[in-house]
């Protein structure tokens, strides 16, 4: 008679341990790592454009993409780091957008005319992400920590801005005047009407505020 030996116990497979997360600088990450995060992220904005920050959790995420939620956690470490880098994942897009549009133009001050523009182009293009935005300030845990997230956001926009309208002057396309005041009043025309697209998205007229703005911004950088 024989007799069956028993096959050693199988150990779980353990689910990944709390890896990467914002703390380590983008660099650090594989490049396996990376297109699994910007994976995650754009999932991560889809649903909260469907569903609300609020509303959706690291499990909805993990089903949308076909993944166990270990795999979110180990990219991120909760639902408030995701939406912060959520976040900035999305001001990048716009950024790389932006500057994609930059690059295909001549001189300075054919850059500075199409900033604005390819602003408002991205509004039209896709209209959510600036609700998006606003919603998912939330993941920040005090009014303090948004306001400064918004605060360098801005600042990153203003700098480029200025840099053109400097640019510009060097190359004496532009008349001379202080860049500040111009760079901030275009700034606000651009942030005004992406709030008022994702707030009624129908009442605005893109197209028209693209004309008049162009008409403005040469009158001013012609010191008309």
């Amino acid at each position: 008679m024989t007799t069956s030996r028993k096959r050693p116990a199988r150990k779980p497979v353990a689910e990944p341990r709390p890896g990467p997360s914002a703390d380590r600088k983008r660099g650090s990450f594989t490049f396996i790592e990376e297109a699994r995060r910007r994976q995650i992220l754009d999932a991560a904005l889809t649903l909260f454009a469907e569903r609300g920050y609020d509303r959706t959790s690291l499990t909805d995420l993990a089903a949308a993409i076909g993944v166990s939620k270990g795999v979110v956690s180990y990219h991120f470490h909760g639902k408030a780091e995701l939406g912060r880098e959520a976040l900035r994942h999305l001001i990048r897009r716009y950024r790389d957008f932006v500057r994609e549009r930059l690059d295909a133009k001549a001189t300075a001050r054919e850059r500075l005319l199409e900033l604005p523009i390819a602003c408002i182009d991205f509004v039209q293009q896709q209209p959510l992400p600036y609700l998006v935005y606003l919603d998912t300030l939330g993941s920040f845990g005090t009014a303090t920590e948004r306001q400064e997230f918004m605060a360098r956001a801005i600042a990153g926009m203003r700098h480029l801005l200025t840099e053109l309208i400097l640019a510009a002057q060097a190359e004496g396309s532009v008349a001379r005047f202080a860049p500040g005041p111009l760079a901030d009043l275009i700034q606000a025309s651009v942030d005004g009407l992406m709030e008022q697209v994702a707030l009624e998205p129908g009442a605005v007229d893109l197209d028209g505020a693209k004309v008049l703005l162009l008409q403005m911004m040469n009158g001013v950088l012609d010191a008309r």
